[in-house]
């Protein structure tokens, strides 16, 4: 991978889930990883890293804030324009996917997923970062 991630945060309800992800980010060579289960207590996390994250996964279905309003906040209160923000949800509904991608999403990830379909989906994500720097 050109460009990995140095900090980021998993967003999801299931602690199996974000122990998959964190493996294959340990695996990445990503130095921080910090985890969350709850769409509240991402956005405190959020608001509250210096420096902030080079990437977010995030699960849609949460307790308290869905992903979605998480990506709607980091979007548009938290003026979190350029972050890589990746969903990571069961949700298959075309029409939900493409909600994600118009308020914002980096890109997609179904659950179940693969290791290699999620390194893409970083990649991809990553690789508009340093684009747009």
């Amino acid at each position: 991978m050109e460009y990995k991630p140095e900090k980021v945060l998993i967003v999801d309800d299931s602690i199996m889930v974000r122990s998959e992800l964190r493996d294959i980010l340990e695996d990445l060579g990503v130095p921080e990883i910090n985890e969350t289960d709850d769409g509240d207590k991402a956005l405190q996390i959020i608001s509250s890293a210096d420096p902030g994250y080079d990437l977010i996964l995030l699960d849609w279905n949460l307790p308290k804030f869905s992903g979605l309003d998480v990506l709607i906040a980091c979007r548009k209160k938290m003026n979190l324009a350029d972050l890589p923000i990746v969903m990571v949800t069961a949700e298959r509904d075309k029409q939900e996917v493409v909600r994600a991608l118009s308020e914002g999403a980096s890109g997609y990830i179904v659950k179940p997923f693969t290791r290699n379909g999620v390194l893409a989906r970083i990649e991809a994500a990553m690789q508009k970062l340093k684009a747009s720097a």
